[in-house]
């Protein structure tokens, strides 16, 4: 290689970037390979640097570009030395093959080929590849944390593809950004990869898109909403050449203030739908309070102690948890009485004993009360005695538990 030509290319690199000349003449050197490696990417940026600076040459070679574009780069080749050259590694011939596979419904073919292209930073193929992994429509992709790996490898090759001024990279970019598609929704970076999208447009297609970022603007679509830069957008189109841009924005933002009239109509009647419905809640609630304290201020006016169901259940309820205890509550007794009644029920059994007993040995005697008669009389009584204790401990020990409760 030249090194007077490679010298001057890299002089050109260190020019400013807002010299539209010398924007020009780096993306001439790309082009032809002058100084540098043959890069039509890389020419096709600087071509479009310079002519937004307002050089006209850099603009008609962007034009010639876009009519040449649905046609093969590499024309007058047969697919069969297209993927000869695909097959050699370059990346032109791997996006026309891919595109010839894809005509011809061999997706297996296409896809290889585009993945060969995208490797290599072809700005397209990574576009139409990226398209292929991203979901359709892209706000179904919100919220599917399985695929965020996938679509993070498409936002990847869109970044590629932006960085070599792919228009339409850019905007499906700047959407990926507004939903949320592989990162984190972000308004800020959505407006940018619009307006990028914009800079990016082939010259024939650059007012429409300065209009359609008006629009955008204007009802906040994807960006963030300020009619201050509609009417900056608006301008920019009619600047740019479409004498209609007027007019058409008019009926645009008439159409947008009826869609803003009846959502606000929608919003105020639903918002007084809610006060209607909280009012009716609030009456109910009012009302059941009400009525509570009512049947408790009855329920407090009520002797239920003089009921005489009351009075049936109480007793019913004291003879089954205590049958030794009578309906009518009496006093205990006092421990010195119980022992007294005791003690006298005893004397006169013992009374009665010892009386029955001297009749029987004053009979068995004769009529007198001798030795023998009462050494019999009171082996009987001691008998007896025994008899009687052990036949009548448990009632005594029942009844005292039972009197002291």
């Amino acid at each position: 290689m030249d090194e007077n030509r490679e010298e001057r290319f890299y002089d050109l690199l260190e020019a400013d970037e807002n010299d539209a000349e010398a924007q020009y003449q780096i993306g001439l050197c790309y082009l032809n390979g002058d100084g540098t490696d043959k890069d039509t990417q890389k020419a096709e940026t600087y071509f479009r640097r310079a002519s937004e600076l307002g050089h006209a040459e850099a603009a008609e070679m962007l034009r010639k570009g876009s009519e040449d574009e649905g046609q093969p780069r590499l024309s007058g080749m047969n697919i069969a030395d297209l993927c000869l050259m695909a097959e050699e590694g370059n990346k032109d011939a791997q996006y026309e093959a891919a595109k010839y596979f894809l005509e011809h419904d061999n997706k297996t073919e296409a896809q290889r080929y585009m993945n060969m292209a995208a490797q290599q930073g072809h700005a397209l193929a990574c576009y139409e590849l990226a398209k292929t992994m991203l979901p359709i429509p892209l706000h179904d992709g919100c919220g599917q944390d399985g695929e965020q790996l996938t679509y993070q490898k498409a936002v990847s090759m869109l970044k590629n593809a932006v960085d070599c001024s792919c228009a339409p990279a850019a905007e499906l970019l700047a959407e990926c950004y507004a939903y949320g598609i592989g990162m984190d929704p972000d308004l800020k970076q959505a407006t940018k990869y619009f307006e990028t999208a914009v800079q990016f447009a082939a010259p024939e297609e650059k007012a429409e898109k300065m209009f359609q970022m008006a629009v955008r603007c204007l009802k906040g679509d994807h960006v963030a909403k300020s009619v201050g830069k509609a009417f900056s957008w608006l301008r920019k189109a009619e600047l740019a050449g479409m004498t209609d841009a007027r007019a058409k924005f008019d009926e645009e933002y008439a159409q947008y203030q009826k869609e803003e009239d009846r959502r606000a109509a929608q919003e105020a009647t639903h918002a007084e739908y809610q006060k209607q419905q909280e009012a009716i809640a609030a009456e109910q609630e009012a009302q059941e309070k009400k009525r509570l304290e009512e049947v408790v201020r009855k329920g407090n006016e009520f002797n239920y102690t003089s009921s005489p169901l009351f009075s049936y259940g109480s007793n019913r309820y004291a003879q089954q948890t205590n049958p030794y205890k009578d309906t009518q509550s009496k006093p205990k007794r006092e421990k010195g009485n119980i022992f007294k009644e005791i003690l006298s029920v005893i004397t006169a059994i013992f009374g009665g004993i010892f009386g029955f007993v001297g009749k029987i040995a004053y009979l068995f005697e004769g009529g007198t009360y001798g030795g023998c008669g009462c050494a019999f009389v009171l082996l009987i009584i001691v008998l007896m005695i025994v008899a009687l204790f052990q036949s009548m401990g448990a009632y005594i020990t029942a009844f005292i538990q039972h009197a002291f409760g």
